[in-house]
């Protein structure tokens, strides 16, 4: 009798033990759930967009949009550079050398020249000066079987940097042969495609254009250094610095731009439909992998499945998880919406944010905010890295009409006269580094890592703007006399 009293005991306890956490469980996800809610209302009452119909571009009619042209360019240049002894060449500083034409001996540029003027060379380049003259570029995006996160082909934004460089070739050719304002025309065709591009972008699609970006001034550098003096200064080089200063001031808020639509993609595409039960766990992981699979050329997915077992195992583990576990996701999701609401808010004040300082902010128990996190600070960097490029290549620019007026390099960035700001590194605190180097200049940032490497371009640290004007390739020099 006794026993079973305590058995009936023990099985009263043990009831209402799990009522009570049933109750608890309850009222946490009712919690967590409220809290989405709330920050959801906010969000919508600070303007921001929450829905993929809150992003979509205006319409562009097809007169009037350059992608089917980019498109076909890419595609032309893909099969021409699988002609036997093709020659890359990238105008400008950096750690590729053998593709810098400024090294090429005279065998070499000859043949760059012929290729230059093959037929198909140039219905490339006559395809992308067409396509920069029009007002926009609307590629379809592409999502995976049964996916909802569309990107831009990544084949296609990797043949576009390769048809740029193709455009910087040009320039540099043009510069060569003392066409100053042609070559300006063709890098100007460089930024206009990059600008093109800046509508509705995720994460991926944005470092692909920031690329773009980034390249018009390494490639301007190379085309300046073989031009006479005094051909940097007509009007279409002062559009293209014009540009070049627009888009360093409005780096930041193409980033708040980008922001949004990770937050609307991702939380509407796989969050939502995963916390409102439309979507197990499982799937969104599957999902997750054919995506990398289809974008970035990573197999995680096939190699997943190599051992079948221990992935259906995985499977049904956070099948399991899900359910139990909907307050930590519901939690997940209210962390991912106030780390996309806190960086938002950073990129449009200039602020920024350290990868232990988000991490130390979210939730531990919110895996995919604390997944996303470092590669949002990474992207701030690289941000800042775009606009002080973009910020030296106006600098850069400014000393070449300075050398056109003086017949030299002013002694200092002081005697520009240009707004301190516009001189000053964002990541010292202090002027940008300055040298004059024989007949060329030396400028640069220290970078991010706050490191002087001495403007070396064989390291990633310091942005740099090199004229290197050594007399093998630039032309004679006549120095314009100063005004009186």
């Amino acid at each position: 009798m006794k026993l079973r009293t305590v058995l009936l005991g023990i099985a009263g306890f043990t009831c209402a033990g799990l009522l009570i956490l049933i109750a608890a469980w309850a009222v946490w996800l009712h919690v967590e759930k409220s809290r989405v809610a709330e920050m959801k209302a906010e969000m919508r009452a600070e303007g921001l967009p929450m829905t993929v119909a809150d992003l979509e571009p205006a319409p562009l009619g097809e007169a009037d949009n350059a992608a089917p042209l980019l498109e076909r360019a890419a595609e032309l240049l893909k099969e021409l550079k699988k002609r036997e002894g093709w020659i890359d060449a990238v105008p400008g500083p950096g750690r590729e050398g053998e593709r810098n034409p400024t090294s090429f001996d005279e065998a070499k540029l000859a043949a760059l020249r012929e290729q230059m003027a093959w037929p198909e060379t140039q219905e490339v380049l006559r395809l992308l000066r067409e396509a920069a003259a029009k007002p926009g570029a609307r590629f379809e995006r592409v999502a995976p079987p049964g996916g909802e996160v569309g990107l831009m082909p990544l084949q296609v934004l990797g043949g576009l940097i390769e048809a740029v460089r193709l455009l910087g070739t040009s320039a540099w050719l043009k510069a060569l042969d003392g066409q100053g304002e042609v070559a300006a025309s063709e890098l100007l065709a460089v930024i206009r495609i990059a600008g093109q591009l800046h509508h509705n972008l995720l994460l991926a699609d944005w470092l692909a254009v920031i690329s773009i970006e980034h390249l018009s001034v390494t490639m301007g550098s190379g085309v300046v250094a073989v031009l006479p003096a005094g051909s940097a200064q007509s009007p279409k080089w002062s559009e293209l610095r014009g540009i070049w200063a627009s888009l360093a001031a409005g780096v930041r808020a193409d980033l708040a731009d980008v922001l949004d639509a990770e937050r609307v993609y991702v939380a509407g595409a796989l969050m939502e439909q995963l916390t409102d039960g439309k979507r197990s766990l499982s799937d969104v992981i599957t999902k997750g992998l054919r995506l990398m699979e289809r974008f970035s050329g990573l197999t995680g997915f096939e190699q997943a499945r190599d051992r079948p077992e221990h992935w259906d195992m995985f499977l049904l583990a956070a099948n399991a998880y899900a359910h139990p576990g909907s307050p930590f996701i519901w939690a997940d999701r209210a962390a991912y919406l106030d780390l996309m609401r806190k960086l938002r808010f950073a990129a449009s004040n200039r602020a920024g944010w350290s990868r232990k300082q988000l991490l130390e902010e979210t939730p531990r128990t919110a895996f995919l905010s604390r997944t996303a996190a470092p590669s949002m600070v990474r992207a701030f960097e690289t941000a800042d890295r775009l606009a002080t490029q973009l910020q030296i290549g106006q600098v850069g620019l400014a000393l070449e009409r300075w050398r056109a007026d003086h017949g030299r390099y002013p002694a200092s960035l002081e005697e520009l006269g240009l707004p301190e700001a516009d001189t000053k590194d964002p990541f010292s605190g202090q002027p940008l580094v300055y040298r004059v180097e024989n007949d060329g200049v030396l400028l640069y940032s220290v970078g991010p890592d706050g490191q002087d490497d001495g403007g070396r371009v064989d390291r990633r640290g310091d942005l740099v703007w090199l004229v290197q004007c050594d007399g093998s390739v630039r032309k004679e020099l006549s120095p314009v006399p100063p005004p009186p």
